[in-house]
C-alpha cells in the first residue's frame, strides 16, 4: 500500500487510528485537517488535572494543543504509540464555543539509537486565525530493527538546563488527575489498560506533566505564560499513578528550564519555557 503522496488519504476500509506502515509516511506530507470544537468540560478538567479550578469565560489552557497533536498521531499512527515531546508557541487564545482547526504535516522520521520516531509540524486556528503553533514527536511501536537502522540519526530533542532548581514543588499523581486529564478508557486512567501494555499502573500523560511545570512557571516566576511564550518538552520516562514527582524550575539564559523527577530519582520530563 503506497501513501507517500502529498496528501494522506485513509485506504478504502481503514478506520481512524489504522496504523500506518513506517515505510509509505513521506516528510512534508499534509495530514486531513480536522475540527473539534472546544467545550467547558473539556477546559474544566484540564485545570481540574493540575488541581485548579476554571471559569468559563478564561481562556483555555494551551496544553490541549498537545492532545490535540496526540489525536492526530492516532490518524496515522497505532492506538499504543508514545508521545516524546511537545513544543507550542502561543500566538493567541482559545475560548469555550470555539471551533479549533487542527493543521499538521509530516515532519522528519528519523531513529534515536533503536527506536524510531515519527515527527509533527503545524498550526492550531480559530476562525481561520493561528493560535497555537505546535510541533510533535511520536515514537511509533515495534517497528523492525532493520528499518530503524535504515533511518537518519536524530539529534536530541531537548537538552536539560545545568544548575540548581531556583523553584520546587512536588506533586501527587492520581487516578482522579490521570483520568481528568487524558480520559477513560486508556492506560493512563485504567490499571487493567495500562497492565496489558506493559506498564505496573496507569502513567501520566507527558503534557499533564509538562502542564503541571507550566503552571508552576507562570505561578512562581515573571513569565507572560500562557498568554505568550513557546515551551517545548521531551518525555523521558514514564510517571505513574502513585507517584509523588518534583517539579524543578531552573533560570537559564533568557530562559526557564524545567525538569520533573520521579520518586526513584529518574527525570521523566525535561523541559524550556522562552515567554
Amino acid at each position: 500500500m503506497n501513501r507517500s503522496a502529498a496528501q494522506w488519504r485513509p485506504a478504502a476500509g481503514d478506520d481512524v487510528g489504522a496504523p500506518t506502515p513506517l515505510g509509505d509516511l513521506v516528510e512534508g506530507m499534509e495530514l486531513p485537517r480536522w475540527r473539534r470544537t472546544i467545550t467547558a468540560s473539556t477546559a474544566q478538567r484540564l485545570r481540574t488535572a493540575i488541581g485548579r479550578s476554571f471559569t468559563p469565560n478564561e481562556a483555555v489552557t494551551p496544553a490541549l494543543a498537545g492532545n490535540l497533536c496526540v489525536g492526530m498521531f492516532f490518524r496515522v499512527l497505532p492506538r499504543n504509540v508514545v508521545h516524546v515531546a511537545q513544543s507550542i508557541e502561543t500566538l493567541g487564545a482559545v475560548h469555550v464555543g470555539d471551533e479549533v482547526e487542527v493543521r499538521m504535516r509530516l515532519g522528519r522520521i528519523g531513529r534515536r539509537g533503536r527506536r524510531a520516531f515519527v515527527e509533527f509540524a503545524g498550526e492550531i486556528a480559530v476562525a481561520g486565525d493561528i493560535v497555537w503553533r505546535v510541533a510533535a514527536t511520536a515514537s511509533p511501536p515495534a517497528v523492525d530493527p532493520e528499518v530503524v537502522e535504515s533511518l537518519p540519526e536524530l539529534e536530541p530533542i531537548v537538552r536539560p538546563i545545568a544548575g540548581a532548581p531556583v523553584v520546587t514543588q512536588t506533586h501527587q499523581l492520581t487516578i482522579e488527575g490521570l483520568t481528568a486529564f487524558s480520559g477513560p478508557g486508556n492506560f493512563h486512567s485504567e490499571f487493567d489498560i495500562a497492565r496489558r501494555f506493559g506498564y505496573r499502573a496507569p502513567i501520566a500523560q507527558g503534557m499533564h506533566v509538562a502542564e503541571l511545570l507550566l503552571d508552576l512557571a507562570a505561578d512562581r516566576c515573571d513569565t507572560a505564560w500562557p498568554d505568550a511564550g513557546v515551551a517545548a518538552f521531551a518525555f523521558t520516562a514514564p510517571a505513574f499513578c502513585g507517584d509523588r514527582i518534583v517539579l524543578e524550575i531552573c533560570a537559564g539564559e533568557n530562559l526557564l528550564g524545567l525538569r520533573a523527577v520521579r520518586p526513584d530519582g529518574k527525570t521523566c520530563v525535561v523541559g524550556e519555557l522562552i515567554a
